[in-house]
């Protein structure tokens, strides 16, 4: 277990410490800004895509410590790439929970998040469809009552 950081930025900014490279060397892999995980910026929401990123350039970063804080920083592997787990329990950002076996990489977690997100979105176009035709009908009918 490794100590606790307040907010999803300072434990990004945690790993390229513990894994001994610099900061702008692990955004310039990961494709971020490293500006936008300082100062004020610290205080900001990030993004999914930039997490995404993030596990799949650094597949042995847990994504439930990196998500929650909760946990080992590694997953199956030390920052060195030495297996320390067999099993870790991944969340996807719907709140289901996955077993994940040592050897999985974080891509597949993404990907099945990915999925999730997926769902999620068909789920929410539907309800808008839904809502749509709703207002149609309470658009007719005030206009019954109108006339």
């Amino acid at each position: 277990m490794t100590e606790k950081y307040p907010n999803i930025k300072e434990r990004i900014l945690h790993i390229p410490e513990v894994m001994g490279i610099t900061k702008q060397e692990f955004f310039r892999t990961v494709g971020l800004q490293y500006g936008n995980f300082t100062g004020a910026n610290k205080d900001t929401q990030i993004g999914s895509d930039s997490l995404a990123k993030i596990l799949a350039a650094y597949q042995n970063v847990n994504p439930m410590w990196l998500l929650t804080g909760e946990g080992d920083i590694f997953v199956g592997t030390d920052a060195m790439g030495v297996r320390t787990r067999e099993r870790n329990i991944a969340s996807d950002v719907m709140g289901s929970y996955r077993v994940v076996e040592a050897g999985e990489n974080n891509m597949s977690i993404v990907k099945m998040v990915a999925e999730d997100r997926k769902v999620h979105d068909e789920i929410v176009v539907s309800q808008q469809r839904t809502i749509e035709r709703q207002q149609g009908t309470i658009d007719k009918l005030v206009g019954m009552i109108e006339k």
